[in-house]
């Protein structure tokens, strides 16, 4: 094809036809110019081809990662909804100087219980780490991201250490002094002592106080996690094909 235009070109020179060759150049100068272009044009579709495939695999991934999220959330909040109500229960009982025993066996588990969380931030560090946050075109998204991840990060995780000090630092090591406790095959502690023993001491209402606040803290903090989770899964709206 080159050897073809340098024919035509070295024709025209060759017979003097100057404004004829000129308009040539410029013929072939324009023919350059929308082959580059075209190329131009099939490079990018092909780039923003690929970024398309590749955004579409990592929504894909943090839609799996904010549905584990959910499925550990809800774990988590069927074990608060059931140990406020047994703190309520534990309260009566060992306010009752009648009761002789406690009904539930699981009353020490109660008070002791963390309610951990790690969320599932692989994929989301990961795009941060090599700066592909950028493949995903809906920045909404991208914003609703950072504070799901930073309210984790800081409000929730608080929350949750702060429950995990109660119980490492205070109601634990005080329970082993108190009261002689008998552990069964799911490590399931059952006090010894008179639920009235219980009532009686400053230091255990205090702190059946004390797990209910915090408790109740936490509960509202991961319903507002599920509650972001499922919105984000939603705005990501892709199957997972």
């Amino acid at each position: 094809m080159i050897k073809f235009f340098r024919k035509i070109r070295q024709k025209l020179l060759s017979e003097n036809k100057f404004s004829r060759y000129l308009i040539y150049a410029i013929g072939e100068i324009v023919l350059v110019v929308v082959g580059i272009l075209i190329a131009l044009a099939i490079n990018n579709w092909n780039i923003n081809n690929a970024n398309k495939k590749e955004e579409i695999y990592y929504l894909q991934k943090l839609k799996l990662n904010l549905q584990q999220d959910t499925t550990h959330v809800r774990t988590k909040l069927r074990l608060i909804y059931r140990d406020l109500s047994m703190l309520d229960s534990l309260e009566i009982e060992i306010k009752n100087p009648l009761k002789t025993s406690f009904s539930n066996r699981l009353y020490t588990t109660t008070l002791l219980l963390q309610y951990g969380f790690s969320p599932q931030t692989s994929t989301f560090d990961n795009l941060k780490s090599t700066g592909k946050l950028n493949l995903i075109n809906n920045q909404i998204l991208v914003d609703s991201l950072f504070v799901y991840y930073n309210d984790l990060e800081n409000s929730t995780k608080q929350k949750i250490e702060s429950m995990e000090t109660y119980g490492r630092n205070s109601i634990g090591p005080y329970l082993m002094k108190f009261d002689e406790i008998a552990f069964h095959e799911y490590l399931t502690g059952t006090p010894r002592k008179s639920p009235n023993a219980y009532g009686n001491d400053v230091f255990i209402m205090n702190a059946i106080n004390l797990k209910r606040w915090n408790t109740h803290g936490l509960r509202e903090d991961y319903e507002m996690v599920y509650q972001r989770a499922v919105s984000l899964i939603e705005m990501i709206g892709i199957t997972d094909d």
